[in-house]
C-alpha cells in the first residue's frame, strides 16, 4: 500500500520545468533524503534537472533555496542519466547535450547545497566533444 507519510497520500508530482521533465536516477541519502535527476524543459531548452527531497515528500529548502535545481547547458539540449554522491559529498551528474545530430557526453558537478561547483572545469560544467554519445 502507498505509504501515507509521504506526500500525504504516497504521491509527488516534481513539477521543474513549464513542460516536460524526466526523472532519470534517484539515491536515498543516509539522512533519509531523496535526490533526483533528470532533465526538465524550459526556456526553449531541455536542462538538466536535480531536486532533493525531505523523507516526507517535500522539496528540501536547503538545497539550492527552493529544493531544485534546473543547468542550462548554453546553446545545447541537455539530458541527465544518471547520478552518484562522492565520499566529500559533491553530486556529480552526467549525461549528454545535443545539437542537431550531434551528441556528446556531458557533466556537472555540484556542492552538498545544490550549487554548481564552479572548481570543477571553471563553471562546474564539463562537455567532451571528444567523447561521441550513442
Amino acid at each position: 500500500s502507498l505509504d501515507t507519510t509521504f506526500s500525504q497520500d504516497g504521491i509527488v508530482a516534481l513539477p521543474m520545468g513549464n513542460a516536460t521533465d524526466v526523472l532519470t536516477d534517484l539515491l536515498i541519502q543516509d539522512d533519509g533524503k531523496l535526490l533526483l535527476a533528470g532533465y526538465s524543459f524550459t526556456a526553449g531548452a531541455q536542462h538538466f534537472s536535480l531536486a532533493r527531497l525531505q523523507n516526507d515528500g517535500s522539496f528540501d529548502a536547503t538545497f539550492s533555496g527552493d529544493g531544485k535545481v534546473l543547468t542550462a547547458f548554453a546553446g545545447y539540449n541537455a539530458y541527465a542519466s544518471s547520478m552518484i554522491v562522492t565520499p566529500d559529498d559533491q553530486i556529480l551528474v552526467g549525461g549528454y547535450v545535443r545539437l542537431g545530430n550531434q551528441r556528446s557526453m556531458a557533466m556537472a558537478r555540484f556542492n552538498a547545497d545544490g550549487q554548481l561547483d564552479t572548481s570543477f572545469d571553471g563553471d562546474g560544467l564539463l562537455i567532451r566533444w571528444d567523447a561521441v554519445a550513442n
